[in-house]
């Protein structure tokens, strides 16, 4: 989702954010501090993946680190910034759409996007279309 502040016509704040789901391994209803997601949590039959709690990629900050070796938030708020600068989402911002099950992403080779959202990488589906819904439902902050 993305919330939009405009402020006199202007935007002057997006949040860009997406839901992630925390799972913890439990056996009889106690978490299992030693199984980590990426090792093998059914280890026997009294092991389940257990939804903890759901959090946002962006209050996560350093939590939720890309690739990239970047984090997530840092940049979502690089592409709210370039919103912001740019008071649109640029169509000039090509997206090469993700193929086998890969993310969209700015096209790193296009001085237009290099220029406005220089290190963004982040799979931005969706992203676009709720930046336009927000934009169709931001009301002047009070």
């Amino acid at each position: 989702y993305v919330k939009v502040t405009v402020e006199d016509g202007f935007i002057v704040d997006v949040f860009f954010d997406a839901l992630y789901d925390v799972y913890k391994c439990e056996v009889d209803g106690v978490v299992d501090p030693t199984i980590t997601r990426s090792s093998n949590c059914a280890v026997d039959s009294t092991y389940e993946w257990v939804l903890f709690a759901e959090t946002t990629k962006q209050v996560l900050g350093e939590g939720y680190m890309l690739a990239s070796g970047i984090t997530w938030a840092a940049e979502a708020d690089e592409l709210a910034a370039a919103i912001i600068e740019a008071q649109e989402w640029s169509a000039a911002w090509d997206i090469i759409l993700g193929t086998d099950g890969g993310h969209d992403k700015f096209d790193p080779l296009d001085q237009d996007v290099i220029d406005a959202v220089a290190g963004v990488t982040i799979g931005i589906e969706g992203f676009k279309v709720a930046f336009e819904e927000a934009m169709e439902q931001a009301v002047p902050a009070s």
